[in-house]
């Protein structure tokens, strides 16, 4: 396979680039390449560093089910908020997840657009069933709620 620069993939042309395929083409233009052939491959090659951590693999799986605030992500893998926040924010970075603030959490979807072969690849990714399950059965935001709650007071009985 021959790419041109990266500025006739990421300007998408009638014609194909350099015989790269349709769906490859519009992949890396997602990418938002810049204009030489480096920055191209450069943009995959992150892209395949931050698909090779198991965690953000079932993170990226769990979201195909729905968006999902970090204490829930929290909750279900059983590791710390901050390196919850660190495998998003890499996620985010490489373009794969699109964030929303709500109050004081932050929810995490998938992205609109990802590069089809990344797409093809998560497809491929089993969600661990025990996960699922547990996703769907939370409230969103709810393992954010119960971690904020103040801790109440004991009811006192008045006669």
């Amino acid at each position: 396979m021959s790419l041109r620069g990266c500025k006739g993939i990421c300007a998408p042309k009638p014609e194909r680039a350099g015989g790269m395929s349709g769906n490859a083409e519009r992949s890396i233009a997602i990418m938002g390449c810049g204009d030489d052939m480096h920055s191209a491959q450069g943009h995959v090659a992150k892209l395949f560093r931050v698909l090779g951590d198991d965690t953000r693999l079932q993170i990226l799986a769990l979201l195909r089910i729905r968006e999902a605030c970090v204490c829930e992500l929290v909750e279900l893998f059983g590791i710390s908020q901050p390196a919850i926040s660190e495998h998003l924010r890499r996620l985010r970075e490489a373009g794969l997840v699109e964030d929303e603030r709500r109050g004081m959490w932050v929810f995490y979807r998938r992205a609109a657009q990802i590069p089809a072969f990344v797409h093809a690849a998560l497809e491929a990714v089993d969600v661990p069933a025990e996960l699922a399950v547990r996703l769907r059965a939370m409230t969103p935001a709810g393992a954010c709620a119960r971690a904020d709650a103040p801790a109440r007071p004991a009811a006192t009985v008045t006669r």
